[in-house]
């Protein structure tokens, strides 16, 4: 596993403990206990201060300048920020590619227009694309 991998799951880990050591905090504070903040506390600064070594460590195998390392350790100090570390990273990661968002035939015009016509198309017509009772139970 890459450092960058490991980087992004740790930010991730880091901002959902980062959470859930508000929502013990704010149950510490109405006097419900003070239990879960003690354990997330430890928890979150645990893999808090695992995270700081490892970007510091991913900045000098990616060759990352300290702007962006300053960036993305400040990030991190808001709740949730390791959401946006962990979508940041991606461009750092070898060989990583994002989804795509739209298929390859466009915006799908051309099931529309079949189903319209009414042409009763078969399941695997079309080049590929799904079959027309596909997109009718999707309406009603």
């Amino acid at each position: 596993m890459g450092i960058i991998k490991v980087v992004r799951w740790t930010a991730y880990v880091e901002a959902t403990l980062f959470i859930l050591l508000l929502i013990a905090v704010v149950i510490q504070a109405t006097g419900h206990g003070s239990l879960p903040a003690a354990i997330v506390g430890s928890m979150h600064g645990t893999v808090f201060t695992f995270y700081i070594v490892l970007v510091l460590v991913a900045r000098f195998k990616v060759k990352w300048k300290w702007r962006t390392t300053a960036a993305i350790l400040l990030i991190a100090c808001v709740p949730g920020g390791g959401y946006v570390v962990d979508r940041y990273a991606f461009k750092y990661e070898p060989r990583a590619k994002r989804p795509r968002s739209r298929s390859r035939g466009g915006a799908g015009g051309e099931s529309n227009a079949t189903a319209e016509a009414g042409s009763g198309a078969e399941a695997g017509s079309g080049a590929g694309r799904p079959a027309v009772e596909h997109t009718a139970v999707d309406q009603g």
